[in-house]
């Protein structure tokens, strides 16, 4: 709907041009029947490409100013802080990492064929593990967000799903963490044989992938995600508290200090 929005949008706006254009040309048109006339007379002197100058430079200041506000308003709006009680609900049962009982909760909606989401598991996520969650300050829980655009984004999701399925939370991370490390290298034959390196039945494994198992449960984090204001990966909630992009470690630091300072 959003594309088909922007595609309205642009269109108007060429059409608003093209109405400027003929408004200013019937407009100038006139004007010049009157400058010729009295150019005639030896009191005018007309420039014709002055006349043209003066109607692209209005015709691009107006396109301009239209993208501006088309711009604006198709940023979409920040969202707001959760609850504890919708924190609690935004968990689900997915699979968390680190004690349950950890009084900071960050979760996660990602996917697994996204380069700004490798870019933060290189990075701030492994000292967010060491600092917080291998201590017992933070639980940490991962939602599936597949951006259509990446074909391997679904696959990779129901993948680690069907490891959880057999093997629990702890395999599931491991799973999450072999994705990301050969996110160059995502596909079903790979997803089957590092599958394997964990210790899954192979017959089940298959079952699961091929019947579309954890499909449902897929979606759901997909629409939960989009109903808390998710609109691209990776995105977290802190405590409740929104955080977008594959920010430095250093950001999230700040926020889980002043959430503990609170306890």
């Amino acid at each position: 709907m959003k594309f088909m929005s922007s595609k309205m949008s642009i269109l108007a706006i060429c059409t608003g041009a093209i109405l400027i254009l003929v408004a200013q040309f019937v407009y100038l048109n006139q004007k010049i029947s009157k400058i010729e006339s009295a150019s005639l007379q030896g009191n005018v002197l007309f420039n014709d490409n002055l006349l043209s100058e003066k109607i692209d430079e209005g015709i691009e200041n107006f396109i301009k100013r239209e993208m501006e506000k088309q711009e604006e308003a198709m940023k979409p709006d920040t969202p707001a802080d959760l609850s504890a009680e919708e924190m609690i609900a935004l968990m689900d049962d997915d699979a968390v990492k680190g004690s349950k009982n950890a009084p900071i909760t960050i979760v996660e909606f990602s996917e697994f064929q996204c380069p700004y989401c490798k870019m933060y598991f290189e990075n701030a996520y492994q000292d967010i593990l060491k600092k917080y969650v291998d201590t017992g300050k933070v639980k940490y829980v991962f939602r599936d967000y597949p951006l259509d655009f990446h074909p391997q984004a679904y696959p990779s999701a129901l993948s680690a799903e069907c490891v959880r399925d057999q093997k629990g939370d702890e395999a599931y991370f491991k799973m999450h963490d072999k994705l990301f490390e050969n996110q160059e290298s995502l596909s079903v034959e790979n997803y089957e044989i590092w599958a394997l390196e964990l210790g899954v039945n192979k017959a089940k494994f298959k079952e699961c992938f091929e019947s579309d198992k954890f499909k449902d449960e897929i979606s759901k984090d997909f629409m939960d995600g989009r109903n808390v204001g998710v609109r691209g990966t990776p995105a977290f909630f802190v405590n409740g508290r929104f955080i977008s992009g594959a920010v430095p470690f250093e950001y999230f630091e700040t926020i889980i200090e002043e959430e503990l300072a609170k306890l």
